[in-house]
């Protein structure tokens, strides 16, 4: 219990930092110092934990990837492919709300943190002379590329749930599937309809073959990287091969591409990824996430009040949805019923609850760092709506299976 009383403390200094506007990556470090500090953590130990962290293999791939997805969005704006997507999507649907809703869910069936850094600006144009606040369209970057997560098959932490409950994916999608399209209706109001954006339809007059041939030309890199993260290649390897041939296809020769890097990857925001890393990193060699069932256990929580709980905190704590997933995952499915769809998927959404209000979730840093909006106007955008999407799933799940 004192373990999980210490967790509660760095949580607590943590959103207080964040509220008063301290930046992500500083107040990252100083919560990992912390914890070093309320767990006894020796200081040799501490310097190597983050000296491990910071080299490790995938704190450097989310680094690269994320330095790598700045410059992609900067190749997009040098060979205007970035206008042209837009302008397309634009041109197509007569209407921003529907592209500022669709272009984020694609995007989210990509497994990596770093897209969201490319995401952005995307959303940024696509907000263009809407009258659009930086938060919201924070929000909107942020809620929009989450409500695809539940039924990616590329989601590893969908993929681990239905491992760990020995599920077919397909059927945990089908499980999954009516949550992602709740999540995507109840966003909306927030999005888009308490405060109705100005100059909502666009009108282009091109003819629609040549909206659709640029809204192909401007998926095509994107489709790219897809079709290699497909084939298993790393995502790092996939943006660099895709940058490359960016550069040959439209003719950027080395020294305007170094000018082009120079402009848009910003070191600040690779280095916050970093942050995080080391946070989680330290967080779970503390052990202390071990404590959080018996500590639910303590208090004689319900079993399966009790899994939500588990795969909401460590989520929340970590930043990462895997965390309490596998925690919470292998003692669901010891309970009679424990590895049906129903239950199993009840874990995912609470897992992704608590990442969508981790201050850790790189996804948010990364987001709130292009909009440069403040985590506490952000934050209470998004909580109201996703605790509403992990209430409706509670209640659909439980009606579908009485016996929990």
């Amino acid at each position: 219990m004192m373990a999980l009383l210490k967790l509660g403390l760095v949580l607590a200094v943590l959103l207080m930092l964040l509220r008063r506007g301290v930046p992500l990556t500083w107040a990252m470090l100083g919560a990992s110092l912390g914890l070093g500090v309320l767990f006894a953590l020796p200081p040799l130990t501490l310097v190597n934990l983050i000296i491990g962290s910071v080299s490790s293999s995938d704190t450097i791939s989310l680094a690269l990837a994320v330095a790598l997805i700045m410059l992609l969005d900067g190749l997009f704006r040098e060979s205007g492919l970035m206008r042209t997507l837009v302008d397309s999507l634009l041109g197509l649907l007569g209407d921003r709300r529907p592209a500022l809703a669709a272009l984020p869910a694609l995007i989210g069936f990509l497994p990596s943190p770093a897209w969201a850094r490319f995401l952005a600006p995307v959303v940024e144009e696509l907000c263009e002379g809407s009258g659009a606040t930086p938060q919201r369209k924070a929000f909107i970057s942020y809620w929009y590329q989450h409500v695809t997560t539940y039924v990616s098959p590329l989601f590893p932490s969908l993929v681990l749930a239905a491992q760990l409950a020995s599920l077919p994916v397909g059927s945990l999608i089908v499980a999954l599937a009516p949550v992602a399209a709740f999540a995507m209706a109840v966003g909306a109001p927030v999005a888009f309809r308490l405060r109705p954006m100005v100059s909502a339809r666009i009108e282009t007059g091109l003819p629609r073959a040549v909206l659709a041939l640029g809204l192909v030309r401007g998926l095509l890199p994107i489709a790219a990287v897809v079709g290699l993260v497909l084939l298993r290649v790393n995502v790092a390897v996939a943006l660099l091969v895709v940058a490359i041939g960016l550069a040959f296809a439209f003719r950027i020769e080395p020294r305007r591409l170094a000018s082009v890097a120079r402009r848009s990857v910003v070191p600040l925001q690779v280095l916050m990824v970093v942050a995080i890393m080391v946070f989680k990193d330290v967080l779970v060699s503390t052990g202390s996430l071990q404590e959080v069932p018996k500590a639910l256990s303590l208090v004689g929580a319900p079993s399966l009040i009790a899994m939500l709980g588990i795969a909401l905190l460590a989520t929340l704590l970590t930043g990462g949805s895997q965390a309490g997933i596998a925690m919470a995952l292998p003692l669901l499915v010891t309970l009679p019923g424990g590895s049906a769809p129903e239950p199993v998927a009840l874990v995912f959404v609470w897992a992704l609850t608590g990442l969508m209000l981790s201050p850790a979730h790189p996804c948010l840093g990364l987001t709130l760092g292009h909009f440069d909006a403040q985590f506490g106007p952000v934050q209470r955008l998004v909580v109201a709506p996703q605790l509403l999407v992990a209430a409706v799933a509670t209640a659909m799940y439980l009606l579908r299976s009485p016996g929990w």
